[in-house]
């Protein structure tokens, strides 16, 4: 990689926290970057610390929104600046940070890994406090007799976004030529949470994945975050309806098929397990019954078969009309 690296930026109401994630882009021990941040129609002083930054740093662009669209959205409309000119790109939250040294290891990792489509890192976790402090989240996959969390050297599988929803933030540098594919462009707009997960879901079935032991990445942990429980449970619900229909569509990639089948027989049962244990701890028993229930009920296969029946009727459907 010879070209830039494009930093991806979208920003919403975060003041201050703005300019400590640019001072660490600044900061970077390789200095051939570039980065577009998109201010998501904020109601505080954002856009104005962007355009100031721009100002003082001609490898920094500010795009300001007329109005809020999601930070999906708005990381579509900085990404497309970035891809005329850079081949890799890398999603940073706004109110997040890169050590000094995070530009130059990754622009090493992608000579020594040229197959890769997306080359990730590890993570620390910034408290309130102020405290930088080591964070991990799991990468569970497909294993017998249980699914097994996989070490931190070893490459992404496309299940570990499947079964991890929330298990992948943008710890990810992205190859410019895999932003468009089969299942569209970017970031799917639909969702207001785990975006990340459905992106890299798309590159991990693209090519190989690799990660790197390294902690590269600072990640804010603060009391707002920028989506509600509800929005996240929904955005979980689209992801998973839109990703168990793309395996059952004909044609379709076998190693989704056989996740989105493990992801309702296997993790969702164990998911159920281990809250009906918490459950029970606070004599929720009510509670705990309909999650035991509800497991046995994935474990039989039925919640598998269940699937496969509201995914398959339209279809069925469609061609007795035909026919």
């Amino acid at each position: 990689m010879t070209g830039p690296i494009g930093i991806l930026v979208a920003a919403h109401d975060l003041g201050p926290m703005l300019d400590e994630c640019l001072a660490s882009l600044v900061a970077q021990t390789d200095p051939h970057w570039r980065c577009v941040v998109v201010d998501d129609a904020s109601r505080d002083d954002t856009a104005a610390r962007a355009r100031a930054w721009a100002a003082r740093d001609p490898r920094i662009e500010a795009i300001a929104l007329e109005r809020n669209v999601g930070q999906s959205a708005a990381r579509n409309v900085g990404a497309q600046v970035l891809l005329r000119t850079c081949g890799w790109i890398w999603p940073l939250d706004g109110d997040d940070l890169l050590v000094p040294t995070a530009l130059a290891e990754m622009r090493a990792a992608v000579a020594e890994r040229p197959d890769a489509v997306a080359i990730g890192c590890q993570y620390d976790a910034l408290l309130p406090d102020g405290r930088r402090v080591p964070a991990r989240r799991s990468r569970y996959v497909p294993a017998r007799p249980l699914p097994r969390d996989l070490r931190d050297d070893e490459e992404l599988t496309p299940a570990v976004t499947f079964f991890c929803v929330t298990g992948n933030g943008p710890f990810y540098l992205l190859r410019g030529d895999c932003w468009s594919g089969r299942w569209g462009t970017g970031y799917d707009e639909r969702l207001r949470a785990h975006e990340d997960a459905d992106l890299l879901l798309r590159y991990a079935l693209a090519g190989p994945v690799h990660v790197l032991p390294q902690r590269l990445y600072v990640k804010r942990e603060r009391a707002g975050s920028m989506t509600t429980v509800g929005q996240e449970s929904g955005s979980e619900r689209v992801f998973l309806d839109t990703w168990r229909g793309r395996a059952l569509e004909p044609g379709a990639d076998p190693r989704l098929r056989a996740m989105a089948r493990h992801h309702d027989s296997v993790h969702v049962p164990l998911r159920d397990l281990r809250v009906a244990l918490i459950a029970i701890r606070r004599r929720r028993v009510r509670h705990a019954v309909t999650l035991v229930a509800h497991a046995l009920w994935a474990v039989l296969g039925l919640s598998w078969w269940r699937t496969r029946r509201r995914h398959e009727r339209p279809a069925g459907r469609s061609q007795g009309v035909t026919s």
